[in-house]
Formats: structure tokens, C-alpha cells, sequence
């Protein structure tokens, strides 16, 4: 339901998850850097929503952390 904040985040986390797995800037990873920034992107795309609530502070901080990461592995 894309209106389910928490099942958006849910699949964001998922995303990340993967997007390390794949090619994360930060630890040892599989070195598919175009997986990784496809599920960067999805997750980008999942947590936009939620970040867009002032009050949601914690998101906005995982979204600035997500957009820095998917710079650093090119995208």
C-alpha cells in the first residue's frame, strides 16, 4: 500500500540493505556497483515520502545518509 508509511520504510531498509550488499561505499561488498545503485535509487524513491514530514527527523537523516551513499558509488 503505498500510502503505509511504515511498509514504505520497511522496503526502503530492504533496499539499503541489498544496495550495501551489492556495492556500498562503506564495507565489504560484492562489487556490483549498477545493483547497487538501482536499489539505492528504489530506496531513495520509498523514503522521499516519509522525509517530507518535518517532524520525521529520524527519516530525514537515513534519507540524507542514503543520498550521500548512492553519490559515493556513482550515482
Amino acid at each position: 500500500d503505498p500510502a503505509n508509511s511504515n511498509a514504505r520504510e520497511t522496503l526502503a531498509f530492504g533496499e539499503l540493505h541489498l544496495a550495501r550488499t551489492f556495492g556500498g561505499p562503506d564495507e565489504p561488498h560484492l562489487g556490483n556497483r549498477a545493483q547497487a545503485q538501482a536499489h539505492y535509487r528504489r530506496a531513495l524513491e520509498l523514503l522521499r515520502p516519509s522525509a517530507e514530514d518535518p517532524a520525521n527527523t529520524r527519516i530525514r537523516s537515513i534519507l540524507d545518509e542514503t543520498e550521500a551513499q548512492y553519490r559515493a558509488v556513482g550515482g
